[in-house]
């Protein structure tokens, strides 16, 4: 079962699917590299017999923690008695979903002093109204990203906002949108595919992170090597039940 699970949510979340998953114990440290101040390593003309001037950037670490989260699904006995029924697809589906919803929400907005998430990301773009988005408002949030790293990229808001985003038509009267898409995807916006999350929020409004657009492989998920399934058959024998825990 924990493999079938597995497999589900990442078809169930891009997100989770598409993320740099380090699957190891332990608090993991993720090397980075970047700026020291105004160090940083450079090329420039130089002259015969003149010293190099030494220029390093800084290396640094991102430590992914380890954190303990569980699902708990019931299944009905008449469901277990029921030979029509695929009972073990049917917990599949209800312990993936409530993993997928779980990692995709930690994933996009996080939880304080758990999981970090995007909340503190910065290299965003705010719209000129608090009540309406653009085509343009969704050009400038994509080239945010530089070119070298959209390759894989998609964007992610509430399907409310897609409705909004469908809605958008050029000068000549014609929709930006695209509507045919493969996958999990709503459709394309300049050529990039649109994903829908329930986990953002659904309102345009003032101060509200909407969504995102990137390529998910610059977020490091952790996720411990294995996925504790265990069947409760007496906890919950009083409501001829039959749970199921996840870990």
């Amino acid at each position: 079962i924990a493999n079938k699970i597995i497999a589900t949510v990442y078809d169930i979340s891009p997100i989770v699917d598409k993320a740099n998953r380090y699957n190891t114990k332990g608090t993991f440290a993720v090397p980075t590299y970047g700026k020291d101040g105004t160090a940083e390593i450079t090329m420039a003309y130089q002259d015969e017999f003149t010293e190099l001037v030494s220029n390093a950037g800084k290396f640094g670490s991102v430590n992914l923690g380890s954190y303990l989260a569980g699902a708990l699904a019931l299944v009905s006995k008449s469901l277990v008695n029921n030979s029509d029924i695929d009972v073990v697809a049917k917990v599949v589906q209800l312990m993936a979903e409530a993993i997928a919803r779980f990692l995709e929400h930690e994933a996009l907005v996080g939880t304080t002093g758990k999981a970090t998430g995007l909340k503190d990301l910065t290299n965003g773009h705010t719209t000129n109204s608090t009540t309406a988005i653009t085509s343009d408002d969704l050009l400038r949030l994509k080239n945010k990203v530089k070119a070298a790293f959209r390759k894989g990229s998609f964007y992610v808001f509430h399907q409310d906002v897609i409705t909004e985003i469908e809605a958008l038509k050029d000068a000549n009267e014609r929709y930006i949108f695209n509507g045919q898409a493969e996958g999990p995807f709503a459709g394309t916006v300049f050529g990039y595919p649109v994903y829908a999350s329930d986990n953002l929020p659904a309102a345009i409004a003032a101060n509200t992170r909407l969504g995102y657009f990137g390529n998910p492989i610059a977020l490091g998920i952790r996720l411990a090597p294995e996925i504790e399934v265990e069947v409760l058959r007496e906890r919950f024998a009083d409501q001829h039940a039959i749970g199921v825990t996840g870990w």
